[in-house]
């Protein structure tokens, strides 16, 4: 659950603002109506890295980090982001030119003085001054000046390398902040649509899924059929111990999953042992003989075990035993009770005599 742990709009090494952070400000706030920027990095830190190891690498972060903040203090019309690997951006509002070298300048000799006092002495630093004239009012603003300027900036120096190297590092910044955003993403989408012990979508997807499917069905008139399957005496896993219930849930799971076909849909559904299988474009004899399979497979696949399992199913159809989410799920549960009732091991159909 690391993801709810993690503030987005911060650096985890420096605690500081992140590039999430750049983007998401106010931008007329921060930079004001002209100003001047520091980008700062560190020269050859991918080779810092591969030779003193990562942890050294996060060290050095931290002390370019606490360095510009040193540097800095209080200074109220400055702000501080870490907008990449190993990029600071300091902006200023309505500082001078004179004012920014000298800023920079304090960085890279107390940046020095830290990491000598380390034993780091070899590490240099990279610096690019931007000084704006007009409101910056977005990020794309941003950016667009910032090119502008390291390209002029190349041709009045004839240093072709620098605007290069800065381009470069601008639009690697940019797609290493893009593939963090997909993992955040990622991570965001597995907590809240995947089931964390089995595997299995959870509720939550089963249930986005059914929406969906339905709308589907009475566009084109088809149908489908929803299991409700429940777990028979599985308390006795649990009173093991919680990890053997939990064995046990993924052990019905994937005799489930293996049991149905690619296009059908398996949850796990609210708690304890209960799963969700929906089977699209299956009418309700073929859904019968599905159910059945999933039962025999289960009794089959855990014969062997401690305490071989059975499962219960209850069965319903779409449309003709409902045509909302609630409805078809609902008589599901209530087939699957009486399966349950009626001893267990048993595929029940909905019918409208049932209670």
């Amino acid at each position: 659950m690391e993801i709810f742990e993690h503030n987005l709009y911060k650096d985890p090494i420096t605690g500081r603002d992140n590039f999430f952070s750049f983007i998401q400000s106010d931008f007329q706030r921060i930079f004001g109506e002209s100003g001047s920027v520091i980008i700062i990095d560190i020269a050859h830190f991918l080779n810092f890295n591969n030779k003193y190891g990562r942890t050294n690498g996060d060290l050095c972060l931290k002390c370019l980090s606490d360095s510009i903040y040193k540097v800095m203090g209080d200074n109220k019309d400055a702000a501080v982001f870490r907008t990449h690997g190993d990029e600071f951006t300091i902006i200023f509002r309505s500082s001078t030119n004179s004012y920014t070298e000298n800023i920079c300048n304090l960085i890279k000799k107390e940046y020095k003085t830290v990491l000598h006092s380390i034993g780091f002495n070899n590490v240099m630093l990279h610096t690019f001054i931007l000084n704006y004239n007009s409101r910056i009012n977005s990020i794309e603003e941003y950016y667009e000046l910032l090119v502008k300027k390291s390209l002029d900036q190349s041709e009045k120096t004839g240093d072709k390398f620098s605007g290069e190297r800065l381009l470069k590092h601008i639009i690697g910044g940019i797609i290493e902040r893009v593939r963090d955003t997909l993992s955040y993403y990622n991570d965001a989408y597995n907590i809240a649509l995947v089931d964390d012990v089995s595997g299995l979508p959870n509720h939550r997807a089963g249930k986005l899924f059914l929406h969906n499917l339905l709308e589907e069905c009475k566009n084109n008139n088809s149908e489908f059929s929803v299991l409700f399957i429940d777990g028979d005496n599985l308390r006795r896993y649990n009173e093991l111990s919680y990890e053997d219930g939990n064995k046990m849930i993924r052990k019905l799971g994937s005799i489930i999953a293996s049991s149905v076909r690619n296009e059908d849909k398996v949850y796990r559904w609210l708690s304890g042992d209960e799963f969700l299988v929906i089977l699209k474009d299956t009418n309700e004899m073929n859904s019968l003989k599905s159910a059945n399979r999933i039962r025999e497979a289960v009794e089959d696949g855990t014969k062997d075990m401690l305490y071989p399992t059975t499962i219960s199913i209850g069965l319903s159809c779409c449309p003709g035993d409902g045509i909302t989410e609630e409805e078809i799920v609902y008589k599901a549960e209530k087939a699957d009770a009486l399966a349950k009732n009626l001893g267990k091991n048993k595929v029940i159909k909905w019918n409208k005599n049932m209670k």
